[in-house]
């Protein structure tokens, strides 16, 4: 049991939880404190954004919030492209999965960067995997992912490939799951980009 005192309260931790968290919490420093941002950019967002409010416009009328769509996408893909860690949130249907495999595609087609995407369920995976706006995207679990690498089917080298990971649905993931898998990458590796 671990004890923690903070803001006039006493915490109680079971020792692997809080060894966790803390290992966790160390890995998102890593990425976070990193001083080197990415220097990748969207090839012409723009029109990207303005091809984006075309098609949302013709779907849902004149209840759609153009000046905030515009506002809310450039902040995405200017902060997606140049942070080593980004979380999108948002409700469901608001594009966040769409907009994630649009950015993959265009990572790995243009800039030639290999990626990841993890589910914490095979439902999850295959839902990213099917996408019929994305071909291309392939998905794995998590546990298959942690598997892999621990049975040696997935080597060190294969590992330090992925450059880009993304972890769908986060919230879903076991804390102790969650750092097994993130203690697989070195964030510290120059050619790593973003998780």
């Amino acid at each position: 049991l671990k004890l923690v005192d903070a803001n006039d309260t006493m915490y109680y931790y079971l020792s692997e939880v809080y060894r966790a968290e803390t290992n966790i919490e160390s890995k998102f420093r890593e990425l976070l404190d990193n001083p080197h941002d990415n220097t990748d950019s969207y090839p012409a967002l723009n029109d990207y954004i303005n091809n984006s409010v075309d098609k949302l416009k013709e779907r849902i009328g004149d209840d759609f919030d153009e000046d905030g769509f515009r506002i809310e996408r450039q902040r995405l893909y200017d902060n997606i492209y140049k942070k080593k860690m980004f979380v999108i949130s948002g409700s469901a249907g608001s594009g966040k999965s769409y907009e994630i495999l649009n950015v993959l595609t265009e990572l790995e087609q243009n800039k030639n960067q290999k990626y990841l995407v993890l589910a914490p369920t095979g439902k999850a995976a295959l839902r990213l995997s099917s996408d019929g706006d994305f071909s291309n995207i392939t998905a794995s679990t998590i546990d298959k992912f942690i598997a892999g690498v621990e049975y040696k089917k997935i080597s060190r080298s294969e590992v330090k490939k992925y450059v880009n990971v993304v972890i769908d649905e986060t919230s879903m993931v076991d804390l102790l799951k969650f750092e097994k898998l993130l203690n697989i990458f070195n964030f510290k590796e120059p050619t790593f980009r973003r998780l």
